[in-house]
C-alpha cells in the first residue's frame, strides 16, 4: 500500500472518529436532564415571593411574646379592683398585658424551713452604685445567657431597704435605711442606666401580695417559691416565673381611651399597688399580619377574577346595598337595667318585652303577640340609647344596633337594600331585635321639602319591612328619635311602632338615683348630699348629671383633694349652667358695686315675693356673659304654672333691674337677659295660656314649638293688628306691675338690700343660710 493510500487511510479515520465523537456529544445533549429548578428558573419572581413569605412567617411566628391566658375586659377590670396584678403593661399593638404579683409576703413565726432562707450581705448605697456602675458588656451577656456571675438580676425597693439580687450562689446585697426616692434621686445623679445593664426593678409594695406563712410553706413544698428573705420578721418569697400570672386582652383604642376608662372605673394610674405603664412595642410581624397579607392578596387575586369577569358580562361589581348594623349576640353589653334610673315607667314597658322574649308561652296562651315596634321619644341625654343598651343586655337574643343615618347613600335604592339586608339577617336569626337610633333621618313625614326621593324610597321600605304581607315574625324593632313632630304618620300607627315609651327629664327622686349610679365610683367627702344636688338640677338629664359628677371629680383632682366635696359639686353645676368662673377678669369698684346691688335686688325680692322659688345662694363671681348670678332652690318639681308663680318669676326676675334704681339711681345693660325672659314669659301668659281677662281664653298666634328641643321651627300671626295692639298693651301691663311691686318691695326693704349688698362685696358668695340670716 502507497504512502497515498494510507494517508487517505488515516484521514478517514481521524474523520470517523470525530464524527462519532460529535454525535456522542449531541446524543448527550439531547437526553432529558432532571431539572430541580425548573419552577423557579421558569419565574423568579415566584422565588423571590416564596422566600419572602418563608423568612415573614418564620419571623412573626418567632419575634412575640406569647400569653396564653387570654380574659375579658371585665375579668381584668375586677382583679385590679382586687388588687391581684403588680403592672398593666399597655402596648400600641392593641394589648394590654397584666403580670400578677411575683412576691409573697407573711409574718414569720418561726416555723418555716430555714434552708431555703437566703442571707444578705450589707452594704452602703455607694457600694451598691459602685457596682453597677463597674458593669461591662462581658458581665451582661453573661447575665443575659443564665452564665454563673456575681452581676445583679433585679432590684427590690421595700419601705426603709433596698435588696438587689444576685445568682443563688451568691448571698444578695442589702441596703437599710433607704427609701425609693433617695435610690432614683442617687441613680439619676450617677447617670447610672438599670435598663440598659438588663436589671430590673420592682417595688415591694406593688410586685406583693400578703399570704399566710401555712399558704407559703405549701408553696415551697411544691417547689413554686425561688428564693425567700427573712427581713426584721417579715418574710418575702418570690415565686417562680411560671407561677406568675400573665394574662392579656386585646384593645383595639388608643391607649389613651384605656386610661381613661380605668379612670372612670377608679382605678388610680398612679396607685403604688399597681405600675401602669405604656409601652411601645416595635414593629414586629404577629401571625394576624401574616393571615391579613395571605388575605389582601387573596383579596387582590379575587378582586382581579371579578373584575375581568364584569368586563365581559357587564355586571357592576360595587355592592352598596348591606346593612352596616352591628350585631351582639353570645356576649352581653356592660350595661343591664340596673343601671338605669329615673325612667322607671319606660324601664317597666320595656323589661316587659325582654319578659315576652324569654318567656313567650306565658303571653301567648292569652292571645296576646309580640309588638312589632317600640318607638322611644325623648329629650337629648334622657336615656334612649342607654335603655336600648340594657335591653341588648338583658334580652339574651340577637341584638341589630344602627342609626338612621346608616341607611343613607348617595347611589339611589342603598338605603332600601340596606333596609331588606338588615331584616333579613334578623329574620334568620329570629327571636331578635333591632334598634335604630335617631330614626328621624329617614323616617321624616313624606312629600315635604325635607324629605328627599331616596330617603322616601328607604321609610318605604322599613313600612313594608315592619307590617308587610309575611306574618308571624317575631323581630321586635326599637327606634330612638327627639323628633317625634317630624316622622310620618304611617310609621306610627299600631301594627308597625305599637307603643311609642316617653322617656321623660327625671323628677328629684330620679335624679338622686341617677346622681347615686354615677357616683359609684367616685370617693365622696361626708358633706355631699346627693338629695340636694338633685334638687338644685331641676330640668337636667342623666347625660347633665352625668356631666357634673365628672366636672366635679375634674375640679378636685385639680386642687389635690383625695375626696370630692360639697363644694367641687356645687362649682360643677355654676360651670355646667354658667360656665367656668373668669377670676382674671378685671373689675372696677363700681361695676362690683352695680353687680352686688342687682343679684341682692333678686333676692331681696324673691323673698318677699308670695309663690316665688327660694334662693340657694348668691355670687357675684363673673362666668360667661354674666357678671353675677343668684341661684334658686325649688322645694318640689314643679310640672303646672299657675298664674301667681309666673307673674312673682317675673317680679323676680325684674328685681335686679330695680335695684339698680333705687340703690344707685341709675340703670345699666345688666338686665338685658331678665328683661328678656321676662317678656317671653308674659307674651306666653297673654297668647298662648288666656290668662289675660281682656283678651279671653283664646290662643293667638301658632306656636310650632319642639317639645325636646325647645325652639320653634315657624310662628305665624293669626289675628289682627287691634288684637296685636292689646297683646302688645297686656303684656306690658303684666310687666309694669311686676316692676313697680320689685319698686316697692325693695324701697320697703332698703336696709335688707343694703346688707346684702354689702355682704356680696365683701364674700362674693353667699349661701343660703348666710342670706337668711342677713334678712
Amino acid at each position: 500500500m502507497d504512502s497515498k493510500t494510507k494517508n487517505d487511510k488515516k484521514g478517514k479515520n481521524e474523520f470517523e472518529n470525530f464524527s462519532n465523537e460529535l454525535l456522542k456529544k449531541i446524543g448527550t445533549n439531547n437526553k432529558p436532564k432532571k431539572n430541580r429548578t425548573l419552577i423557579f428558573r421558569s419565574s423568579p419572581i415566584l422565588l423571590l415571593i416564596t422566600v419572602f413569605l418563608l423568612i415573614f412567617v418564620i419571623f412573626g411566628l418567632t419575634s412575640r411574646n406569647v400569653y396564653t391566658d387570654k380574659i375579658s375586659l371585665d375579668q381584668l377590670l375586677r382583679n385590679v379592683e382586687d388588687n391581684k396584678y403588680s403592672q398593666l403593661i399597655i402596648q400600641n399593638d392593641s394589648r394590654v398585658i397584666a403580670n400578677g404579683k411575683s412576691y409573697l409576703v407573711a409574718e414569720d413565726n418561726n416555723s418555716l424551713e430555714t434552708q431555703v432562707t437566703r442571707g444578705f450581705e450589707i452594704v452602703s448605697l455607694q457600694n451598691l452604685g459602685d457596682q453597677l456602675k463597674s458593669y461591662d458588656v462581658i458581665d451582661q451577656i453573661r447575665t443575659f445567657f443564665g452564665r454563673s456571675s456575681d452581676n445583679i438580676t433585679e432590684i427590690v425597693i421595700g419601705d426603709d431597704f433596698i435588696v438587689a439580687k444576685r445568682p443563688l450562689s451568691t448571698n444578695d446585697l442589702m441596703v437599710k435605711d433607704t427609701t425609693k426616692d433617695s435610690f432614683n434621686k442617687y441613680i439619676d445623679e450617677n447617670n447610672i442606666n438599670l435598663g440598659s445593664l438588663g436589671i430590673s426593678v420592682s417595688n415591694l409594695k406593688s410586685f406583693s401580695t400578703l399570704t399566710d406563712v401555712n399558704g407559703l410553706t405549701t408553696r415551697v413544698k411544691n417547689s413554686q417559691i425561688e428564693s425567700i428573705w427573712n427581713i426584721d420578721g417579715q418574710i418575702i418569697a418570690k415565686l417562680r416565673s411560671e407561677f406568675i400570672d400573665k394574662s392579656y386582652i386585646d384593645w383595639a383604642p388608643s391607649v389613651y381611651s384605656f386610661t381613661d376608662l380605668l379612670q372612670n372605673e377608679g382605678i388610680s394610674l398612679t396607685s403604688e399597688n399597681l405600675e401602669v405603664i405604656p409601652n411601645n412595642v416595635p414593629s414586629t410581624i404577629t401571625f394576624d399580619d401574616i393571615l391579613t397579607v395571605f388575605v389582601l392578596v387573596g383579596f387582590v387575586v379575587l378582586g382581579i377574577i371579578i373584575f375581568r369577569g364584569a368586563q365581559s358580562s357587564g355586571m357592576g361589581i360595587m355592592q352598596f346595598g348591606q346593612s352596616k348594623a352591628k350585631i351582639f349576640f353570645g356576649s352581653k353589653t356592660d350595661t343591664t337595667f340596673k343601671d338605669v334610673a329615673g325612667i322607671n315607667e319606660a324601664r317597666e314597658e320595656l323589661n316587659e318585652i325582654v319578659d315576652f322574649l324569654k318567656n313567650p308561652n306565658k303571653f301567648r296562651k292569652l292571645g296576646a303577640r309580640i309588638p312589632k315596634g317600640i318607638l322611644m321619644v325623648g329629650a337629648p341625654g334622657t336615656g334612649k340609647t342607654l335603655l336600648a343598651r340594657a335591653i341588648a343586655g338583658e334580652a339574651g337574643v340577637p341584638f341589630f344596633h344602627t342609626s338612621g343615618s346608616e341607611f343613607e347613600e348617595m347611589l339611589v335604592g342603598a338605603g332600601a337594600s340596606r333596609v331588606r339586608d338588615l331584616f333579613s339577617k334578623a329574620k334568620k336569626a329570629a327571636p331578635s331585635l333591632i334598634f335604630i337610633d335617631e330614626i328621624d333621618a329617614v323616617a321624616r313625614k313624606r312629600g315635604t321639602r325635607i324629605q328627599s326621593g331616596t330617603t322616601e324610597q328607604t321609610l318605604n321600605q322599613i313600612l313594608v319591612e315592619m307590617d308587610g304581607f309575611e306574618k308571624n315574625v317575631n323581630v321586635i324593632v326599637l327606634a330612638a328619635t327627639n323628633r317625634p313632630d317630624v316622622l310620618d304618620p304611617a310609621i306610627l300607627r299600631p301594627g308597625r311602632f305599637d307603643r311609642q315609651v316617653r322617656i321623660e327629664v327625671p323628677d328629684a327622686d330620679g335624679r338622686k338615683e341617677i346622681l347615686t349610679i354615677h357616683g359609684k365610683n367616685k370617693p365622696f367627702d361626708s358633706d355631699v348630699d346627693l338629695e340636694k344636688i338633685a334638687k338644685r338640677t331641676v330640668g337636667f338629664t342623666g347625660a347633665d348629671l352625668e356631666n357634673i359628677l365628672n366636672e366635679a371629680a375634674i375640679i378636685a383632682a385639680k386642687e389635690g383633694k383625695q375626696k370630692i366635696n360639697m363644694d367641687d359639686i356645687e362649682e360643677a353645676v355654676s360651670k355646667v349652667i354658667l360656665g367656668p368662673a373668669k377670676r382674671s377678669r378685671k373689675r372696677t369698684q363700681n361695676e362690683l358695686k352695680l353687680v352686688a346691688y342687682h343679684e341682692a335686688g333678686h333676692a331681696v325680692v324673691s323673698k318677699f315675693t308670695p309663690n316665688s322659688t327660694p334662693v340657694d345662694k348668691i355670687s357675684i363671681t363673673s362666668r360667661g356673659n354674666t357678671g353675677g348670678v343668684t341661684m334658686f332652690l325649688p322645694e318640689t318639681d314643679e310640672y303646672i304654672m299657675s298664674k301667681n308663680k309666673l307673674v312673682a318669676d317675673i317680679t323676680v326676675g325684674l328685681g335686679g333691674r330695680a335695684a339698680e334704681e333705687v340703690a344707685l339711681d341709675d340703670i345699666s345693660t345688666g338686665a338685658s337677659n331678665d328683661i328678656e325672659k321676662a317678656t317671653t314669659v308674659a307674651k306666653r301668659m297673654v297668647q298662648k295660656f288666656g290668662m289675660s281677662k281682656k283678651l279671653g281664653l283664646v290662643q293667638y298666634g301658632d306656636f310650632e314649638e319642639d317639645e325636646y328641643l325647645g325652639y320653634a321651627y315657624s310662628s305665624s300671626k293669626e289675628y289682627s293688628d287691634k288684637t296685636a295692639e292689646s297683646i302688645d298693651s297686656e303684656v306690658k301691663e303684666i310687666i309694669d306691675s311686676a316692676y313697680t311691686n320689685a319698686l316697692k318691695i325693695l324701697n320697703d326693704k332698703r336696709d335688707v338690700l343694703d346688707r346684702v349688698a354689702n355682704a356680696l362685696l365683701e364674700k362674693e358668695v353667699l349661701s343660703k343660710e348666710e342670706f337668711e340670716s342677713l334678712v
